[in-house]
């Protein structure tokens, strides 16, 4: 059965957009079959469509994000520093970015930054990034901070009007006390977004 996305939901979902193309703090998600691509056959299937999509403009890159309750985010880019960060447990001179990603309206009342489409397994998001600082005296494998290591390949449309984000990804929920390194021992989910 064959899913429709109704006006009503295109037209909250064009207000993003546009709130997006003004700003330049603010990102612009749609997550697609979040949780439903579980199967090696499934993300060998969506790589090779994704390339044939793509103008043949392909970026993998490897990053580590560790989230706080406060919307902090660090991250980490490049598998050598993502090393470094696993052996020492510290982030001392290691090159980082500190992020304040929160959601744009930040519950401001009768404002939607999240749009949820279950029948399609879409969900859309409005995010607003800042950059905080370029240093974090925190411990890396501290069990209030949400991690996640991302490998990610992104492709390119056609006409260069998006990006799409094929990412395998490994994660410890908040207050955990497994360290970074145990996470890379567990099992890896996917992620689709443009």
């Amino acid at each position: 059965m064959e899913s429709i996305i109704s006006s009503q939901v295109i037209s909250e979902v064009s207000k993003l957009l546009d709130i997006s193309k003004k700003d330049p703090k603010a990102e612009f998600e749609c997550k697609i079959l979040s949780g439903k691509i579980q199967t090696k056959d499934t993300v060998d299937r969506l790589l090779k469509t994704l390339t044939q999509l793509s103008v043949g403009i392909q970026t993998e890159y490897n990053y580590l994000t560790i989230c706080y309750s406060d919307g902090n985010r660090v991250v980490i880019n490049e598998a050598q520093n993502i090393q470094k960060v696993c052996i020492s447990n510290s982030f001392k001179n290691i090159p980082l970015k500190v992020e304040k990603k929160i959601n744009y309206f930040n519950g401001e009342l009768g404002k939607k930054d999240i749009i949820d489409v279950p029948d399609s397994s879409l969900r859309f998001t409005l995010k607003s990034e800042d950059l905080v600082r370029k240093d974090w005296e925190g411990n890396p494998s501290d069990p209030k901070g949400h991690i996640r290591l991302i490998k990610r390949t992104s492709f390119k449309t056609a006409n260069e009007l998006f990006r799409i984000d094929f990412s395998t990804v490994k994660t410890r929920q908040m207050n955990q006390k497994k360290s970074i390194r145990d996470m890379l021992k567990s099992n890896q989910t996917y992620e689709l977004e443009i």
